[in-house]
């Protein structure tokens, strides 16, 4: 598969957010064992979407730095629980978590 520079580069920063995110989350617990049903996945993603879409607004009203940083922060929460989806109710479910899906190979810890 090929990527333009540009958007290698975009995917490492935003998945570098998603880590951050996860790791500021980690008081809630290990999320790769987290166990929701479709009704609580739901409900999650929805709330997390509710504030994104505010920040979104508040950034288009010509909002301050805080609003920009909250479009990050609730952007990776949401992409964080769409990658919670798929493993709960996705192909990932398939595949243990620390396997290259594209090449069926173990992914080192380094």
């Amino acid at each position: 598969m090929k990527l333009y520079i540009q958007e290698e580069q975009l995917v490492n920063q935003f998945s570098s957010m998603m880590k951050f995110e996860i790791g500021a989350n980690h008081y809630k617990g290990n999320m790769v064992e987290w166990s929701p049903d479709a009704f609580e996945l739901i409900s999650e993603t929805s709330y997390h979407l509710a504030l994104l879409h505010r920040a979104l607004l508040a950034v288009e009203q010509g909002g301050s730095y805080a609003a920009r940083h909250e479009v990050d922060e609730y952007s990776a929460d949401v992409a964080n629980l769409m990658a919670k989806i798929c493993l709960t109710f996705g192909s990932l479910k398939l595949h243990p978590v620390g396997h290259d899906l594209s090449s069926n190979k173990q992914v080192s810890d380094s």
